[in-house]
């Protein structure tokens, strides 16, 4: 997992979230496929990061071939900026 800031306008500072003020954990699977063993990064809120460096979602442990893991991850802002009006996307 990597971000680059979260912005919903002009870049002013009160319209962007960098990425050391977002929290994040991968929690559990939601789905997996193949023979794999999967292990979430941050298995729960208690283990959430920020993304200011790239994050490893989930590690596979055992198992061959073709195996894929999905996922929902959580996150939340650590921003205290006043929020502008307007969506998010990330950049």
């Amino acid at each position: 997992m990597v971000a680059t800031q979260f912005d919903t306008g002009t870049d002013a500072p009160n319209e962007v979230i960098v990425p050391n003020l977002v929290n994040y954990w991968s929690g559990p699977a939601t789905a997996t496929i193949g023979n794999g063993t999967f292990v979430p990064g941050q298995p729960t809120r208690d283990d959430r990061v920020s993304l200011e460096q790239p994050r490893t979602a989930f590690s596979k442990t055992s198992g061959s071939g073709n195996n894929s893991a999905s996922w929902n991850p959580p996150s939340r802002s650590g921003s205290r900026r006043t929020p502008s009006a307007g969506s998010t996307a990330v950049r």
